[in-house]
């Protein structure tokens, strides 16, 4: 029997995996992720119903008519959950409330026949999957939080269109965990992660959504959540990722951010006054911005061969009780609250100073 039920897993695992146009053994997994694993950090636009699969029109209808029940017809935002070997979850936040839904069976394990039509209706009642509802209350505030994490995590939402060579050697896994995160914003904005690698942005947002549940189920019914410090320091350095992450928009945020400082600095920071008392300009300097604010200017650290720490102290402590307040000074009015950052950003400006007119320039 253990032997027969062995075989039958592995079969079950081997056929989990397809291949796309192609014959031969298994890709190695390096390959997979090369080709598929940018999902890892960036969600995937969910595609349109038009074109589902008609299995996949059937169980979505299935989800509405067992797992939404008692939900509001409208969201704020939600995180739905479909694990291919556990069962249904999802995660609605709609003005001030939030509530959870978790099925207490496999709705699609359960349909599965029904669904993938190969088999007449099943013959079993929606009274026969339960549900577990939870429902709380959600502070303005962190409702809001959350709400930064989803517009953020959606707006940078995109596809990945697979090139001829791509589409021969790309595995499709089928098992696996759905996460699906949706947002009312002029109409409902939806997208996608599978099974996202464990030391991606996804999968702390998906790791966040898992604390979220926690504080949701433990916390006594119709009473207000609140966020633990650490989730809510979790979601503030992931909006923080996903909003200066590695693309051109970002790299022109950047930019702004150093050209606004550069500028603000030409008009406020007496640079003739400085090289007059024989202070030379600091030429490398890192600004760590808080919530739009410049909280701390210091000198980049040097680097030399030998030890000069003797120099570099004497030289970090000039900075910081003369230069440095001249610095703060010029800055203190400077917003930048625009930029929507909620944790420190350390910005590094390599200062060009043209001698003659005493005009900064930031070095690209």
């Amino acid at each position: 029997m253990k032997i027969i039920s062995f075989l039958a897993l592995f079969i079950l695992f081997t056929s989990t995996f397809a291949q796309v146009e192609n014959d031969e053994s298994f890709i190695e997994l390096d390959d997979f992720e090369e080709v598929y694993g940018f999902q890892s950090d960036f969600l995937v636009p969910s595609e349109s119903l038009l074109h589902s699969a008609p299995y996949r029109i059937k169980y979505y209808k299935k989800l509405k008519e067992i797992l939404f029940v008692g939900l509001p017809e409208y969201i704020d935002i939600q995180y739905l959950s479909k694990p291919s070997f556990d069962t249904e979850r999802v995660l609605v936040i709609r003005k001030g409330e939030i509530y959870y839904n978790i099925a207490k069976q496999s709705i699609w394990g359960t349909y599965y026949k029904e669904i993938s039509d190969r088999t007449d209706t099943v013959k079993i009642g929606l009274n026969k999957i339960k549900v577990d509802r939870f429902i709380n209350k959600i502070s303005k505030e962190d409702a809001e939080l959350i709400n930064k994490l989803y517009r953020l995590a959606l707006s940078k939402a995109r596809f990945r269109i697979f090139t001829p060579d791509e589409l021969k050697r790309l595995v499709i896994g089928n098992d696996g965990t759905s996460h699906s995160f949706s947002i009312s914003n002029n109409g409902t904005k939806e997208g996608t992660t599978w099974s996202p690698n464990p030391d991606s942005r996804m999968f702390r947002l998906v790791e966040i959504h898992k604390d979220l549940i926690k504080i949701v189920k433990r916390t006594k019914s119709n009473s207000e959540i609140v966020l633990s410090n650490k989730l809510e320091k979790d979601i503030k350095r992931l909006i923080d990722e996903i909003n200066l992450s590695d693309l051109d928009f970002e790299k022109e945020t950047i930019n702004t951010i150093k050209d606004t400082i550069v500028s603000h600095l030409n008009k406020k920071l007496p640079i003739k006054e400085l090289i007059d008392d024989g202070y030379y300009v600091p030429d490398d300097l890192i600004f760590t911005i808080r919530n739009g604010e410049i909280k701390k200017v210091k000198e980049q650290e040097p680097y030399y061969d030998n030890d000069y720490s003797k120099f570099r102290n004497w030289f970090n402590n000039l900075f910081e009780k003369k230069v440095g307040k001249h610095y703060k000074n010029a800055l203190k009015d400077l917003d930048l609250k625009y930029l929507n950052l909620e944790l420190d950003l350390n910005v590094y400006i390599d200062f060009v100073l043209d001698k003659e007119t005493l005009i900064l320039t930031s070095r690209k």
